[in-house]
This record gives C-alpha cells, structure tokens and sequence, in this order.
C-alpha cells in the first residue's frame, strides 16, 4: 500500500515582515507526526515574474544512481509534481533498484516515505509558494547504502509557478534542466533531469521531452545491473549529513 504524506504550511511566503512559519508533516498511517518551525533571520532577493504566458503545471524527473566509480546503473527513481485544484501532489516511483532494494525520501531532511519496485511513494502540498529540496536513500534489503542524503531536486514554486531557478520559470522553450549532484556520502554518483512534461496549453515541447525522458530510462536500463558488480565498503546507515547543491545547467 502506498504511504502518503501531507505536509501543511501555516505561512506561505517569508519575508521581513513575515519571517516565522510552521510545517507539519502528517503520515497517513497514523504512527507519525513531525512539526517544525522556522525562523529566518538572512535575505536573499530575486526578481520574480508575477505571471506566465503558459505556465508549467506538471514535472517529471528522472534520477539515475550508478555504483561506486562506474557507469553500471543500479537504481533509477522517476519523481513526479503534478498540479491539482488543491494543491501539488508528489509522488516517487522506482523504475530500477538493486535485488531487495527499497529507496526512501527525505523533504528538505525530513525522514520521508519508503518505497520500493511495486510500491511508489506519494506526499502531497498545499497551495502556495514554498520551497523545497528533495534527498534519495537507496538501500540493499534496507541496510546497505547503495545512496544515502543524494540531493535529486528542489521544487521551487513562486507566484504559482514552477520555477527553474530563483528567477525564472519552466517554460515551452526552457522546459528542461539535468545535471550531475555532488556524490553522496557513499561515493556513488547520479545523473538528474528535471522537465515540465505539461503546459496549461499544450505544446509541442511536451512530447520532445517525454521523448527525451524515455530515452533516458532505455539507456539506463541497458547499464543496470541488479548485483553490485563493484567491490565497495558495506558502511551501514550513519547519521545524515548535508551536502552542497550542485550549480544546474538547463
């Protein structure tokens, strides 16, 4: 059974006239409840559009984890943001794991839902504007690290719109973004793309970039190998550490 989460922001926006917000993040099941408050006390301004011509309602993401010091692929995760009446549902779905895998995440830290092959991961946000980075673990039979802490994306929403950066939208001609994170604190590398797969009118760009997905996912599946084929340390899990946000390329 899927495990939702409903994350709920008392303030949608901080500023110098409103610098104190509270999350709570509630898990379906019942068994789990986390409530965090903020505080900001340091700025940083950026120009924001207050509209788009055709805005991005839809984001697809596809994250490729490879072995220790290699191109063997052994998880892929696809994340998605749809946009709803009420708000943004997210969910996490595990198209490649190592044998007896699961992969969890992580809100901005926040020890999220797990998944694994047959069971995807969902967590749904309010309406608004917010901000948050999004961390993958992948586990072999939930004890071994394959991934743990890696940064996937950051969803960005500003004045309603899904934004690529601090500045500026997804758009039809600048609906993409992939980069390469940092590694994770077991060394294993990653490959991110980020793109707006549907437009509040349609576009063609919206096909190029299911096609250009799909063919991401192929050639993955072509280098995955289910066994770790590398010889690499067994750390079992330590306490998470934070890590720089790698600089994207559209």
């Amino acid at each position: 059974m899927d495990q939702k989460v409903r994350l709920q922001t008392k303030f949608l926006r901080v500023s110098p006239l409103k610098n104190y917000f509270k999350t709570n993040i509630l898990f379906s099941d019942g068994n789990f409840t986390a409530s965090i408050s903020y505080c900001c006390k340091k700025y940083t301004y950026f120009t924001i559009p207050d509209n788009e011509r055709n805005p991005c309602l839809d984001l697809t993401g596809i994250s490729t984890i490879y072995y220790v010091g290699s191109d063997i692929v052994g998880a892929m995760i696809q994340t998605k943001y749809v946009t709803t009446l009420q708000g943004i549902n997210f969910t996490a779905t595990a198209y490649l794991l190592p044998e007896n895998g699961t992969f969890d995440i992580s809100p901005d830290y926040v020890v999220g839902p797990s998944g694994d092959l047959t069971n995807p991961v969902s967590i749904f946000y309010g309406n608004g504007d917010y901000q948050v980075d999004m961390y993958l673990d992948v586990l072999y039979s939930n004890t071994y690290p394959l991934a743990y802490g890696q940064w996937i994306n950051k969803l960005i929403r500003r004045n309603g719109l899904f934004m690529k950066n601090q500045s500026h939208p997804f758009t039809p001609d600048n609906s993409c973004l992939s980069f390469i994170p940092p590694t994770n604190y077991y060394g294993s590398g990653s490959q991110i793309s980020l793109c707006c797969t549907r437009f509040q009118q349609p576009t063609k760009s919206s096909l190029m970039v299911e096609q250009k997905l799909e063919k991401i996912v192929e050639n993955a599946k072509s280098k995955f190998n289910k066994n770790n084929p590398i010889s690499i340390p067994q750390k079992k899990l330590s306490p998470l550490k934070k890590y720089k946000q790698p600089k994207q390329k559209n």
